[in-house]
């Protein structure tokens, strides 16, 4: 058995706005070509997914940011073909310092 040919690719991009929040987007696609075996093609074999995704982020009171991301599987002919679909996303916060210094000297 001879897997088929794989491609992968990703890209994104992000921008950064007023009061010190941001917002990104980003897409990532796989595929795999049909398996062959003994010369031949093994049917529905071939699969593939895209992935998109948003995320944000947000300053809140003191050094409290606070980050969400949403992302979905398209069900999409040819762009998602023998995966399943997913719809997802998560939500978390952090301390962060400005200056990049953790603590008092």
């Amino acid at each position: 058995m001879q897997p088929g040919l794989k491609r992968a690719g990703a890209a994104g991009a992000a921008e950064c706005l007023p009061r010190e929040s941001m917002l990104a987007l980003s897409v990532a696609h796989m595929a795999e070509l049909a398996t062959r075996e003994g010369g031949a093609t093994i049917a529905d074999s071939a699969r593939s997914f895209t992935r998109v995704a948003l995320a944000g982020g947000s300053p809140l009171a003191g050094p409290w940011r606070v980050q969400t991301s949403v992302f979905s599987d398209l069900p999409i002919a040819r762009l998602g073909q023998n995966q399943p679909a997913l719809l997802g996303g998560g939500c978390s916060s952090c301390a962060a310092s400005r200056d990049g210094h953790r603590g008092t000297a």
